[in-house]
């Protein structure tokens, strides 16, 4: 079964690097809530967040790849998972919508295929929803980031929703 290529993307900052996430996965961007930490937790979950009176795991994606977080995430970027509880992911920033043609679209890299195997593993392991998440995103190559710099309007500051 071949992945459908999405028409949207989201673009978001993980440190240096750009993530493009389809759209269609995303439904809320947000300013980062408080976390909790616990123990038993694996390594890529930063902690839980309460959102929207739930409580929900929050990944931090500069983790799954190998990165130290240099800051706090900047932003949430709430993500369906197929179970009514949704996932936080935790990123730098948020750059803006951006149209890929299906060109570009193949020839960038998985997000997991940047992971560590360990990492991989652990996602594997802990949410198939996540790996599948993380498989539809991107990084995009220097080449598509200047483009994507000199082309995208930034997101204000506000919390944005989209339909469901």
């Amino acid at each position: 079964m071949s992945m459908q290529i999405p028409d949207a993307l989201l673009c978001c900052l993980v440190q240096a690097q750009v993530c493009a996430l389809p759209l269609a996965r995303a439904c809320e961007v947000m300013r980062p809530l408080p976390m909790l930490a616990l123990e038993s937790m694996p390594s890529f979950v930063a902690g839980w967040s309460v959102v929207r009176g739930q409580p929900t795991p929050v990944i931090d994606l500069s983790l799954l790849l190998g990165l130290r977080p240099e800051r706090p995430a900047g932003r949430f970027v709430l993500v369906r998972s197929g179970v009514p509880m949704p996932l936080a992911l935790a990123v730098t920033d948020v750059l803006g919508i951006r149209y890929l043609g299906k060109e570009h679209w193949r020839a960038e890299p998985a997000f997991v295929q940047a992971m560590a195997p360990q990492m991989l593993s652990e996602v594997r392991v802990a949410n198939d929803m996540l790996f599948m998440v993380l498989n539809s995103a991107r990084l995009l190559s220097d080449e598509l980031r200047a483009d994507l710099h000199q082309s995208m309007q930034r997101v204000s500051q506000t919390d944005h929703e989209w339909p469901a």
